[in-house]
């Protein structure tokens, strides 16, 4: 999981989940889910975005899962859309600049496999 703001700067990433894991899964078990709503992280105003594999949370904006033709939640869902496309695009920057992260051609079965990957 990479965040970045919206500058491209990495701000936080988490690699302690093996192979393909869903989004609220891996934002669970990273230090930064006992931290979203403290003050420590947050000024007033600032929040991440995340998309519909999300759930909304007081610092986590997430893009609804079913519009059923709600002109006010598509467009919602555009603007928190093009708002990610950094982070989309910044972890394209990364997988181009190191091509390894594009295919690592090893099944992770164990943290130990993980680990040696993430090395």
């Amino acid at each position: 999981m990479v965040i970045c703001d919206q500058n491209k700067h990495v701000i936080y990433f988490f690699a302690g989940m093996l192979g393909s894991c869903h989004d609220l899964t891996c934002l669970r078990r990273s230090s930064l889910w006992g931290c979203l709503g403290s003050a420590q992280l947050f000024d007033n105003g600032q929040y991440l975005l995340g998309d519909s594999g999300y759930i909304p949370l007081d610092r986590l904006v997430c893009s609804y899962k079913r519009t059923a033709g709600d002109m006010d939640k598509v467009d919602f869902n555009t603007c928190v859309a093009h708002a990610r496309v950094g982070n989309e695009h910044y972890i394209g920057i990364l997988k181009a600049r190191w091509h390894s992260l594009k295919e690592i051609r090893m099944q992770l079965r164990n943290p130990a496999e993980n680990a040696y990957v993430i090395r």
